[in-house]
């Protein structure tokens, strides 16, 4: 028995009775093949690529630095500044 506080639809009494038939769960849209197609391109693309880093890609170009010996410094570290003042 069919609830009986659901609002019909026209569609929806055709139904009940057999007057349409039932449609193919399976059946894809063009938006869904093209949206299986971007899939498939873009997880191709993500499989074939790496991520890599700027200073990877200067080693590989053969640039390297100067000196290895280097400290970083951050450009907003006002420590020297502190000191300085103390």
């Amino acid at each position: 028995m069919t609830n009986i506080f659901k609002a019909y639809s026209f569609m929806d009494l055709l139904k009940e009775y057999n007057y349409v038939p039932k449609t193919d769960l399976l059946e894809t849209t063009y938006t869904q093949d093209i949206n299986e197609l971007i899939d498939t391109v873009s997880t191709f693309v993500k499989e074939s690529t790496e991520d890599y880093d700027f200073i990877e890609l200067l080693g590989d170009k053969g640039y390297q630095s100067m000196n290895d010996n280097w400290v970083k410094t951050h450009s907003n570290d006002n420590q020297s500044s502190i000191e300085a003042v103390s």
